[in-house]
């Protein structure tokens, strides 16, 4: 793709509207790469221009204002990109006050505005309305080429959203009523006990009453004078005694105690293949162990 002006002029445009590089090349025919060699290229001719290397570049254009100063590419990009953020910003404020409109459907269809007008003069009469008072789509509303006019509804952003996202977009403007002024005084005197000496202490009611107090308690001194000894707990009469050990006790003294018999000893069980009875013939018919009631019967 070949760098022209009108090339770099229809990108800028693009990035103002949509800021994504990929559908800003893809308007000329080219890729998001290209935009950045652009870019890179702009770049390196600009610190060429600015040492006095070059005195012309075909990266500088006229854009967005035709009969001012020329720019470099790169620099265009970064002001298309804020010119978009402006009006990204603008336009999110405007949908947060006026909401956003939505198309009314009905299932997989469009819902179309009707004219109010031609409902209140001809009501259900919808063969009157099309024959004497000439409105072949009765009762719907058309534009200039005779299209039905869509049906939109406005939707608005919840309350408590729209407050928050406004405190935080528009803080200074909108959130003054939250704006709280508290003064608060505090008022109150200090007793300093054993302090510095030289600090001369405020003659008040207060301090000379608190002062007779301590010398009171000065002078009458620790009603429990601090002990020598160690100091005994309790009574000499409330010696601890030891239990007594309790008796043993066993089956026998039980009162619900009863004699069973010992139960049999388990057999352990045996894993090893079943013998059959001794009482039947194996398949040769002789039998096996005792004979069978009653003999053999001999032919």
């Amino acid at each position: 793709m070949k760098c022209t002006e009108e090339n770099m002029v229809a990108v800028l445009d693009r990035l103002v509207e949509r800021p994504s590089i990929t559908g800003a090349a893809a308007v000329i025919g080219a890729s998001g790469k290209l935009l950045f060699c652009w870019m890179r290229n702009s770049y390196i001719d600009k610190q060429k221009f600015e040492v006095g290397e070059i005195v012309e570049s075909k990266w500088r254009i006229r854009w967005p204002d035709e009969d001012g100063e020329p720019e470099f590419f790169h620099d265009s990009v970064r002001l298309a990109q804020r010119l978009y953020a402006i009006e990204a910003d603008a336009q999110n404020r405007e949908m947060l006050v006026h909401g956003t409109k939505r198309l009314v459907m009905n299932g997989p269809m469009p819902c179309f505005e009707v004219d109010d007008k031609a409902l209140a003069e001809w009501g259900d009469d919808k063969e009157g309305a099309k024959r004497i008072g000439g409105y072949f789509d009765y009762p719907y509303l058309h534009n200039s080429d005779g299209s039905r006019i869509r049906l939109f509804a406005t939707e608005h952003v919840p309350s408590q959203t729209r407050i928050h996202t406004l405190r935080a977009i528009a803080g200074g403007v909108y959130d003054l009523v939250d704006r709280q002024s508290t003064e608060v005084q505090v008022g109150g005197g200090v007793l300093v006990l054993h302090g510095n000496a030289q600090q001369k202490r405020p003659d008040t009611p207060i301090v000379r009453d608190m002062e007779a107090k301590l010398a009171e308690i000065r002078a009458r001194g620790p009603q429990n004078p601090k002990p020598d000894a160690p100091v005994a707990i309790g009574k000499p009469s409330d010696e601890p005694k030891a239990l007594p050990p309790p008796e043993p006790k066993t089956l026998a003294d039980h009162p619900r105690v009863y004699t069973a018999p010992r139960p049999p000893e388990p057999k352990p069980q045996s894993y090893a293949r079943p013998q059959p009875p001794q009482s039947v013939a194996d398949y040769s018919g002789v039998g096996r162990g005792a004979p069978l009631p009653g003999g053999f019967k001999v032919r």
